[in-house]
C-alpha cells in the first residue's frame, strides 16, 4: 500500500505506465499497472489495464490470479460509482474463489471494501464465503492464518509427491492442471490434497498455501 515505493520500483524496472496496456499481457499479473492506477484513483485507466490481462489469465486457467483481477475490477467500478458493474465483477471473483477457498486475493493492493462485500451479502451472493471475508475485515488476520500443524515443523512430513502437488497449488493451478503437469489422475490429485490438508491441519486450498508458506514449504 505504499504508492511512492511502488512507483520507484517500476521506474527501476524500466516499466513505463504510459505504454499500451497490451504490452503487459505476457507479463506476470504482479506487473500489471492496474493496482497502481487504482491507488492513483485513475479508475478508467485501471479497467483498461486489467482488461488486457484478464482474458489472458482465463485462457490459461489461472484461477487464483483471475480472482485478483476481478477484485481489482470491482474496486475500479466502485470508484467510478458503477454499482452494478462493481457487483458483477465481485460476483465473478467470489464464484471463482469459493470452491478453492481463496481469501488473500480479496485483500491485495488495498483490498476489497467492506461496503462492496455487504452489497454482495444483501444480494445473496455466496453468503457463507462473503461472511468469512467480512469477518476478516472486522478481525484482521484471524481467518487468514491457520495454525501450523506443529509449530515450525510438521509431525508427519509431506511426501515428495505431496510437495509437488503443494508447489503447483501455490502457483494457482487447478486440479486439472496439477493432474496434467504430474501426469496423474485427478482422483489421485484429490487424494494428495486430502493428505496435505490433514498434515497441515487446514481445510482449503487457500489455507494450505498460506500454512505452507509459514512453514517455508513454498
Amino acid at each position: 500500500d505504499d504508492l511512492e515505493a511502488a512507483l520507484r520500483c517500476l521506474s527501476l524496472a524500466q516499466i513505463d505506465l504510459e505504454a499500451p496496456s497490451g504490452s503487459f499481457v505476457s507479463s506476470s499479473v504482479d506487473l500489471n499497472p492496474g493496482p497502481i492506477f487504482l491507488a492513483q484513483k485513475q479508475y478508467a485507466r485501471a479497467l483498461t489495464a486489467l482488461a488486457a490481462i484478464r482474458d489472458h489469465l482465463e485462457e490459461r486457467g489461472q484461477v487464483y490470479y483471475s480472482v485478483r483481477v476481478y477484485v481489482w475490477q470491482a474496486m475500479a467500478y466502485h470508484g467510478l460509482g458503477q454499482k452494478d458493474n462493481a457487483l458483477s465483477s465481485l460476483e465473478k471473483a467470489l464464484a471463482l474463489s469459493a470452491p478453492e477457498g481463496y481469501l488473500r486475493s480479496f485483500f491485495a493492493a488495498g483490498g476489497v471494501s467492506a461496503a462492496l462485500l455487504r452489497q454482495a451479502r444483501t444480494a445473496g451472493i455466496l453468503p457463507d464465503h462473503v461472511d468469512r471475508l467480512l469477518g476478516i475485515l472486522e478481525g484482521p488476520g484471524r481467518a487468514l492464518k491457520p495454525e501450523p500443524a506443529a509449530g515450525s515443523r510438521l509431525i508427519e512430513p509431506l511426501s515428495r509427491r505431496e510437495l509437488d502437488v503443494l508447489n503447483l497449488l501455490g502457483q494457482g493451478c487447478s486440479d486439472k492442471q496439477i493432474a496434467e503437469s504430474l501426469v496423474i489422475a485427478r482422483e489421485t490429485v484429490h487424494k494428495h490434497l486430502k493428505n496435505i490438508y490433514g498434515k497441515l491441519g487446514v481445510h482449503s486450498r487457500g489455507e494450505a498455501v498460506i500454512c505452507a508458506r509459514n512453514l517455508n514449504l513454498l
